[in-house]
């Protein structure tokens, strides 16, 4: 009797691989479905200002980290500018 490892190790039929634009959409719909909103509590770190008016950083939390962006029209509603080492809690 095979364990299901080698089962699927030795299954005539392959699945077709993914593109890696088709895992992005799947990725995508998921975290959508799942995530529609939702409040992250981190660190800023790598706050980066641009030219363009848009903000870029990472939120951080001690074991993981998670890259963010802050476009302009949003930025305009809030009264302070962020920096690395700001405690936020934040909606996305």
């Amino acid at each position: 009797m095979k364990s299901a490892l080698l089962q699927s190790l030795f299954d005539e039929e392959e699945r077709r691989p993914l593109t890696v634009s088709e895992l992005n959409e799947q990725v995508k719909i998921s975290l959508e479905k799942n995530f529609a909103s939702v409040w992250v509590e981190a660190e800023i770190v790598n706050f980066v200002a641009a030219h363009s008016g848009h903000w870029y950083f990472t939120l951080h939390d001690g074991d993981s980290q998670l890259r963010a962006a802050c476009y302009v029209r949003n930025n305009l509603r809030i009264r302070f500018q962020p920096f690395d080492g700001l405690q936020v809690r934040v909606r996305g």
